[in-house]
């Protein structure tokens, strides 16, 4: 783990117990023998060993999402874009990297109907070029109506709640975790559930965090880095 990760930055991570341990070791097995000397060819080989999880009391029902472009799965994606479609009453996003159009687009559309749409993005990320997609990203959303915030370091949280769902994970909303990268979300409507990330992750966020004024977005070469960042 990263030093970065662990203390420098603000991140999330959740613990998970129960039946879906068995889909999420099979992702992670497949991953550890990609990444070891055989490459794509240990994906051959069957894990040597696999124990099935034991069944939890007082749990509740996750869904698996996960961006795998050589399976030609783009499940955060089209998660994503419908939890936003069905948003009636709020759409809140904190997420290092947001440069993907299509969300962009469908957050800017959830603003306009009348949801509350609250997106926290970081005050100085580790890229220039998506600290200034984001603005370019920010100021389309500030138009549209929804609110913007800089948190005061790097965020690298990757957590949306649209109404009564949720989702945290890997995933980015750019180019790469959305479409090419493996990602893996995992996605839920227990009410207990949201409100624990709404009071743990997004109540204290926003109080952390200062709202971006339209005129913060005006950048130099803005319409550059953000064509580039779509890319990323």
């Amino acid at each position: 783990m990263g030093r970065e990760y662990y203390s420098e930055w603000h991140d999330l991570m959740v613990k998970i117990e129960g039946p879906v341990v068995g889909s999420l070791s099979r992702e992670f097995g497949r991953s550890w023998r990609k990444a070891g000397p055989l490459g794509d060819l240990a994906m051959l080989r069957r894990p040597r060993f696999f124990r099935a999880p034991a069944p939890v009391d007082g749990g509740y029902p996750l869904r698996m999402l996960r961006t795998d472009a050589a399976a030609g799965t783009e499940q955060v994606m089209k998660a994503t874009l419908l939890g936003i479609r069905a948003a009636r009453k709020r759409v809140w996003i904190e997420n290092p990297y947001f440069a993907d159009d299509d969300i962009a687009r469908e957050v800017e559309a959830a603003a306009r109907r009348g949801v509350d749409v609250r997106v926290i993005l970081p005050a100085k990320g580790d890229s220039g070029i998506m600290d200034s997609g984001n603005l370019g990203t920010a100021r389309g959303l500030i138009e549209a109506g929804a609110k913007v915030y800089r948190y005061p370091r790097m965020t690298h949280m990757k957590v949306i709640l649209c109404d009564g769902w949720g989702q945290v994970g890997s995933a980015n909303l750019d180019l790469l975790s959305l479409r090419i990268n493996r990602e893996l979300n995992l996605a839920f409507s227990d009410p207990g559930a949201v409100r624990e990330l709404e009071r743990k992750v997004f109540q204290p966020d926003f109080r952390a965090s200062r709202q971006i004024r339209h005129e913060e977005t005006k950048v130099p070469m803005a319409p550059i880095a953000e064509a580039v960042a779509d890319q990323l």
